[in-house]
């Protein structure tokens, strides 16, 4: 029996949080590999990082991208959609940022 290969690679992004928009400010890390789109895709939210969630995990892209605060560095399983349709399945962590503790305004995360 082949054990199944880890992934192990780390891709860092940075999203500003607005009243209505998500917006992709800086990615770290190889991205198009974990995904299949390209750093300049998320940049210009095309697609969005929050379009590919897989449709059973909205619920985590909701909590997620709220602007509800987190306190420490939550630890998330989620599945994304790459370019080319399979299904990835993630471990992430993520911190919130707020404005002078009120509503979350940046989000940064680490799959």
């Amino acid at each position: 029996m082949q054990a199944r290969e880890q992934n192990t690679m780390q891709v860092q992004l940075e999203f500003a949080l607005a009243q209505d928009t998500l917006s992709c400010e800086q990615v770290s890390g190889d991205v198009e590999l974990l995904t299949g789109y390209s750093t300049e895709d998320f940049i210009n939210s095309n697609p969005s990082f929050a379009d590919i969630f897989h449709v059973d995990d909205l619920d985590v892209r909701d909590m997620l991208f709220s602007h509800a605060p987190a306190n420490g560095l939550p630890l998330l399983t989620l599945r994304l959609i790459k370019k080319d349709g399979q299904v990835m399945i993630l471990n992430a962590r993520y911190r919130k940022s707020s404005d002078f503790g009120k509503l979350t305004t940046h989000i940064s995360g680490i799959m």
